[in-house]
């Protein structure tokens, strides 16, 4: 379980992915992100961005564990970051992005995405999509 900003308490099933919120609404709303995957050996993780600024640049935090920390006018989730990769929406503020999950991942890791995105309409520049996580089963 974890505990989600507003403090209350979130229940991760292995394998299927929870939105934890914190999203910060930009140009075309707040960011949507999603994810899909089983998270085994082999299979094919998807994360999808929607509601993003056009042809913005942004980068996926990628976490183990989570600190949630007031950032932007939302909630960063995937904090301590253990990876970041930089990517670029496209025309329509959408961004996608498949790839086979590693082998030897322990059963019951917790992994936490969210994107922090260039925005120019707001304020500090940056906006959040939600964050979503899951355990590994």
């Amino acid at each position: 379980e974890l505990v989600a900003s507003d403090d209350t308490l979130v229940t991760v099933t292995p394998g299927l992915f929870v939105d934890l919120g914190g999203a910060v609404a930009g140009v075309d709303g707040p960011p949507q992100l999603t994810a899909k995957g089983p998270l085994t050996r082999g299979s094919t993780l998807k994360l999808a961005l929607t509601h993003a600024p056009p042809t913005a640049p942004c980068i996926v935090w990628i976490s183990f564990s989570s600190t949630p920390l007031p950032a932007f006018g939302g909630t960063l989730y995937a904090v301590p970051m253990a990876a970041q990769f930089l990517f670029l929406t496209d025309a329509q503020g959408q961004f996608s992005v498949s790839a086979p999950w590693p082998p030897g991942v322990p059963s019951g890791t917790n992994i936490f995405f969210q994107f922090l995105l260039r925005d120019v309409t707001v304020p500090a520049g940056v906006t959040l999509s939600n964050a979503v996580t899951a355990a590994t089963p």
